[in-house]
């Protein structure tokens, strides 16, 4: 059976990704799973002013405060979905990033929905985000609902962009997009951003932009991408392309907002500390901006580069 988590940490804000999850779910008939784990920090106690690890007993009585925080929640959500299976729920321990991620992992996930916080760049890096760390951690598909897609209206998404450039590591959200997209109907766009040409010279009352001064070719880089369309129009799917160009980020916000996608999907790259702000802020400004729900997928490499 497709099955969906849900990682709830007891906020509003946290159970904004339960609707997007739950229209997913009735179509692709899967198992909701609701999570939230108790922190290390959750178990300690004050004395003294320091704190001190609580005893057991306080971490089992903090386990059902979980438990029926996530029942209570679950009885909600099938009170809207009837005939529907009835949600399940794990409290689990440990690190949220870590415990979420692995729990996904072990226990045959399809798709992680989580809200996601409207941190990008440094600032993300500075605030841990939780949503980065299953995203690498995982990997699962992710679904991020940001700030900007929270209040947009819940539906199946119908279209969705896809930013693609020419390397290997950008094909892998193809691999969960794909029988997603076929599930729901979707139709893809597939998006290069090249770079943005050095000056446009003015030749009889047009603006004609000057040869690329970069190494690669604009004609030899669209080639892959043209095959990559082929490919999935022969596995039935309705495939459009879409050239940009300037900042990737830029780009794909802007090109998601011009042409109305209902969702934007993409893979990352899974470095951590400066390295992970350096290579994975184009991402997380697409995530934390991004004014539909954002599909991010990591797939977990071997050291020859093989999932």
């Amino acid at each position: 059976m497709y099955r969906v988590v849900v990682p709830l940490d007891g906020t509003l804000h946290a159970e904004r990704a339960i609707p997007w999850a739950d229209t997913l779910a009735r179509q692709l008939n899967a198992e909701i799973v609701l999570v939230r784990v108790i922190p290390p920090g959750d178990s300690t106690v004050d004395i003294g002013g320091i704190e001190q690890p609580g005893s057991l007993g306080e971490y089992e009585e903090k386990e059902t405060e979980v438990r029926s925080y996530l029942q209570e929640i679950s009885a909600r959500l099938q009170e809207s979905r009837e005939g529907a299976w009835p949600a399940a729920c794990e409290a689990l321990g440990g690190d949220p990033g870590e415990a979420v991620a692995e729990y996904a992992r072990t226990h045959a996930t399809n798709l992680i929905v989580i809200a996601g916080h409207g941190y990008s760049g440094i600032g993300r890096l500075l605030h841990n985000s939780v949503t980065t760390q299953i995203v690498r951690d995982s990997g699962i598909p992710v679904l991020s609902v940001g700030p900007g897609a929270a209040d947009r209206p819940v539906a199946l998404p119908k279209t969705a962009l896809v930013p693609l450039d020419n390397s290997e590591l950008a094909l892998d959200i193809l691999e969960p997009l794909v029988p997603l997209a076929r599930a729901c109907s979707m139709r893809l766009i597939l998006l290069r951003v090249l770079e943005e040409p050095a000056e446009l010279v003015p030749v009889q009352g047009a603006l004609i932009p000057v040869p690329f001064t970069g190494t690669t070719d604009p004609d030899a880089s669209l080639a892959d991408l043209d095959q990559t369309a082929n490919v999935l129009r022969a596995q039935g799917l309705e495939v459009e392309e879409k050239v940009s160009y300037g900042d990737r980020a830029r780009a794909i916000l802007s090109e998601a907002g011009d042409l109305d996608v209902d969702m934007i999907a993409m893979a990352t790259h899974s470095l951590t500390g400066l390295g992970h702000w350096l290579v994975r802020s184009m991402a997380e400004e697409v995530s934390a901006k991004a004014s539909v729900p954002v599909l991010e997928y990591h797939a977990l490499h071997d050291d020859d580069g093989h999932h």
